[in-house]
């Protein structure tokens, strides 16, 4: 099916499915790429999945969320939790 193709078939299931929110092919392959990465898949296989020569057109969907910024800081906290700092000062 040819780019075309998929926005006709896109915009028959959007009208059948009463959505009126600007979709497009775009925002879909946008909104897979960036749960992908949430879900924690690296991004070299991401860039695979979207057939993207380069690593830094994928590098796009990178960006933090919300959910990935929560991953972030719960990780840091469970590496974190049982860290004890201790010096000696020798004067």
């Amino acid at each position: 099916m040819d780019r075309s193709g998929v926005q006709k078939a896109m915009k028959a299931v959007i009208k059948s499915c009463g959505i009126t929110k600007s979709i497009s092919p775009h925002n879909l392959r946008h909104s897979y790429a960036t749960h992908l990465l949430e879900r924690g898949l690296n991004l070299r296989s991401v860039q695979h999945l979207l057939g993207h020569n380069s690593l830094n057109t994928t590098a796009k969907y990178n960006h933090l969320t919300d959910i990935s910024r929560k991953n972030t800081t719960t990780t840091v906290n469970q590496l974190t939790n049982d860290l004890t700092l201790s010096w000696k000062l020798n004067l």
